[in-house]
């Protein structure tokens, strides 16, 4: 003969239908981020244990279907070519002397492939043109400049010099910035694995730089991304094909100025950049760049 269990019996399987029932309703009222405590308080009538069951048991399906929801709705961005866009952002290292020490890096991606710029000093727009001076000098001035609206990234000088060269400036969204995610995801990465950031203590400026490089270039060599088959920064760098073997420069850069300049019209903050953004997308996929997709099935959702 089993031994008698020992504590409350449980609770019959009709009164935690009616329990959940209940607590349904409550969340209704009082939200789905409302813990036990509060509910206790608005069901009087309902066993604490039946409250903290149902509730987990709620918030458990809750979750799921909000996951679904928005993996459902989610849209993507697959960059098919290299260069095709290049992702830059501001990070802060570190202090040095009382002051703040900064690093910029830039992403492609395509390829995931990591860069580390600057001087350790806040970025200006000279010093913009100085990484976007290097770039062209070794062929790898990109078809898209990704940034945030920066001072430096959006001033008079960075503005003529992207003219110039026939570079157009794919700018987020004011405070946004998800919209700029490539960058913030190797911004993250390559701060955790460097050990920089708030309250790290630099000898010299350009030391947060260096620490940077040195991690991004060891994750180009050796990081397998597993959003890219399994293989390296670096391998992706030798085998991915290059912008310029599928479009020519000024052809792709009038008809992106002509698309978000007609995206534009009539519209102003906001709802003006979305829509040039959007032009710029569409741009890039008409000429075969990129890949949107929507979904977790992917499903393309070109125009």
């Amino acid at each position: 003969m089993p031994p008698k269990r020992v504590g409350r019996p449980p609770h019959s399987q009709e009164k935690k239908k009616i329990a959940k029932k209940e607590l349904k309703k409550a969340m209704g009222e009082i939200g789905h981020t409302a813990g036990w405590r509060p509910m206790a308080v608005k069901l009087l009538t309902v066993p604490i244990r039946l409250i903290q069951w149902g509730l987990a048991e709620l918030k458990l399906a809750w979750r799921r279907k909000e996951r679904r929801r928005i993996a459902k709705r989610r849209k993507g961005t697959e960059v098919l070519f290299q260069g095709a866009i290049v992702a830059q952002d501001s990070t802060h290292t570190g202090s040095c002397q009382w002051h703040k020490t900064w690093c910029e890096m830039l992403k492609d991606p395509a390829t995931l492939f990591e860069l580390a710029k600057g001087n350790g000093k806040v970025i200006t727009g000279k010093g913009i043109i100085k990484i976007l001076e290097g770039l062209k000098a070794k062929g790898l001035l990109p078809l898209t400049w990704a940034s945030d609206n920066g001072p430096a990234n959006v001033c008079k000088d960075v503005a003529k010099w992207l003219k110039r060269n026939m570079v157009i400036h794919l700018r987020s969204r004011t405070y946004q910035p998800e919209d700029n995610a490539t960058a913030e995801r190797g911004i993250q990465e390559d701060k955790a694995e460097a050990r920089l950031g708030k309250g790290v203590i630099l000898q010299h400026p350009i030391q947060g730089v260096r620490r940077m490089q040195a991690t991004a270039q060891r994750l180009n060599l050796y990081r397998p991304r597993m959003s890219k088959g399994g293989k390296t920064s670096q391998q992706l760098t030798e085998e991915m094909p290059w912008w310029y073997t599928k479009v020519c420069r000024e052809e792709f850069y009038q008809k992106a100025s002509a698309a978000m300049q007609t995206a534009t019209l009539d519209l102003t903050g906001r709802a003006a950049r979305a829509a040039e953004r959007d032009a710029i997308f569409r741009t890039l996929e008409l000429f075969g760049l990129i890949l949107r997709t929507t979904g977790d099935q992917r499903k393309s959702y070109a125009i």
